[in-house]
């Protein structure tokens, strides 16, 4: 039985946020990374409220980005869009395309779904499942770029298709 004289208080947590009167550490920033797969691949990435950052790479440069950045920054905070080529449905003819031409269509699309796959199983390996976005046909010029990310730095094609993946995100 307890002493009636006793006073029993409970002693505050050291270094709690309360004792020091703050509310504690801010989460770490999310890392979006968007890649629009290809011979010429286009990556964009944004942490937390930086501004956008974009570049063009070749798949294994690419690859050794991805790698650095998603290292650098956690796979807790990490997302990726991937545009994913195998979505859409082939096309096997095109009015007054050549044979020679249409077979160099089919085997660059063909060398893009194969590069998807790579960079998809690459995330995989690092620990993020990406999500894979059906391309669209709309494509970004420099102004929209401009508009949308406040990028104004010219850049490739490529780059402009993967800040479309995480713009506005």
């Amino acid at each position: 039985m307890k002493d009636p004289g006793m006073i029993i208080a409970a002693e505050p947590l050291r270094d709690s946020p309360r004792t020091r009167g703050e509310r504690g550490a801010p989460p770490p920033p999310r890392l979006l990374i968007g890649i629009d797969p290809g011979t010429d691949c286009g990556i964009a990435w944004k942490i937390g409220c930086q501004p956008m950052q974009v570049t063009t790479k070749k798949l294994l440069p690419a690859m050794a980005l991805l790698t650095t950045l998603v290292r650098e920054h956690g796979i807790a905070r990490t997302q990726i869009w991937i545009e994913d080529a195998r979505q859409n449905k082939p096309a096997f003819h095109r009015k007054g395309a050549s044979p020679a031409a249409m077979l160099k269509i089919a085997q660059n699309v063909g060398a893009v779904k194969r590069d998807t796959g790579l960079l998809e199983q690459h995330c995989q390996t690092l620990g993020v499942k990406p999500m894979m976005v059906r391309p669209t046909t709309a494509k970004w010029d420099r102004s929209m770029m401009r508009a949308a990310t406040g990028i104004t730095k010219p850049c490739s094609q490529h780059a402009r298709d993967a800040a479309k993946l995480i713009s506005g995100r």
